[in-house]
């Protein structure tokens, strides 16, 4: 029986990029202290970045307990079901003759 690992184990070819990348962030850092316009430009697009996977983490956890419930109160969906609510009399309507 194969034994559950705790913590996933990484490549040194990850960890090696990881620390490639964090070195080239912390390079464009130290230029934005300095003062220099790109540097200030690209620093503030990186912390932009950050605020948006930060709120969408957010909201991610916000909602999916949510729809989870909602998927126990409405049941599972059989198998021919639309997972976007779609009535199918009415698709079939819409479509023509």
């Amino acid at each position: 029986m194969p034994r559950q690992v705790f913590i996933r184990q990484f490549s040194i070819r990850w960890m090696l990029g990881l620390i490639a990348v964090f070195a080239l962030i912390s390079l464009v850092l130290s230029h934005a202290i300095a003062g220099r316009a790109w540097a200030v430009g690209v620093a503030a697009a990186i912390v932009a970045l950050g605020i948006v996977f930060l709120v969408h983490a957010v909201l991610f956890g916000m909602l999916w307990p949510i729809a989870e419930m909602m998927q126990k109160v409405k049941g599972p969906r059989s198998a021919g079901e639309s997972p976007f609510g779609v009535d199918s009399d009415v698709a079939s309507s819409e479509a023509g003759p």
